[in-house]
């Protein structure tokens, strides 16, 4: 009940109709764009599962600030508001109240998040891009990454700003920890992705990037094309 309470309550939130549909304006625009390419251009289609999955990846960085709006805001929204003594004098245990509160949020984000697998597919399916750069349309390879690729990443980054927020008590405190996990981001995929450091070091990588991007390294246009990249021990 408190799970269905908070989704509910997130997803009739301007925030949340907001931020889905930037993200979906800006997922569109790497892909229907000429001039902004990622993970896609020569002999790689706009819609290769290599390029949809590390396009569908790439926006994870930018959703450790929607975690923080959707879960992290959770519990300090009770502590600000005062509601939070009535709710702890309920028979509702804390677990339960603190889950609920987090499946809630963490629902809402993975919900809001659709909007990039819509964005890229839109983006091919409608007119306006060039058909030789496009090839045959498989919505299942949308699905998968964002089910196996994006949700796991989306999972571990609001399972943290979550205990982060609970633990202080503090957005500006949440906040911080965002950029400190870009930070790390920035720091990884600027230099230690070099290839001295071999695979270990794409560990680092806190969104999961560098490791599709290094299980891949090797592969042909027609691989990429054809291909799903693989959920390989070093994915995981």
């Amino acid at each position: 009940h408190v799970a269905a309470f908070e989704f509910r309550y997130q997803i009739r939130s301007p925030v949340f109709w907001g931020t889905s549909i930037i993200f979906a304006i800006l997922a569109y625009a790497t892909i229907a764009s000429d001039d902004i390419r990622i993970a896609w251009g020569g002999q790689i289609f706009r819609n290769a599962p290599f390029s949809i999955a590390v396009n569908s990846m790439v926006w994870t960085i930018f959703a450790v600030f929607m975690a923080t709006a959707f879960v992290s805001t959770v519990v300090l929204r009770d502590t600000e508001t005062g509601f939070g003594p009535i709710i702890h004098a309920t028979p509702l245990s804390k677990f339960n109240y603190l889950f609920g509160r987090f499946v809630g949020g963490f629902l809402a984000t993975a919900t809001a998040y659709l909007s990039v697998p819509l964005g890229l597919l839109l983006a091919v399916a409608l007119p306006g891009v060039d058909p030789e750069t496009v090839g045959p349309i498989h919505v299942g390879d949308y699905l998968l990454s964002f089910l196996f690729l994006c949700v796991p990443t989306l999972f571990i980054i609001s399972a943290a700003f979550f205990s982060l927020a609970t633990m202080t008590r503090s957005l500006v405190a949440t906040y911080v920890g965002a950029l400190v996990v870009l930070a790390i981001y920035l720091f990884t995929s600027t230099y230690l992705s070099r290839p001295e450091f071999g695979a270990g070091a794409t560990l680092a990588d806190p969104f999961g990037i560098a490791s599709i991007e290094y299980a891949t390294r090797h592969w042909s246009a027609f691989e990429g094309n054809t291909l799903f990249p693989p959920v390989s021990v070093l994915v995981l």
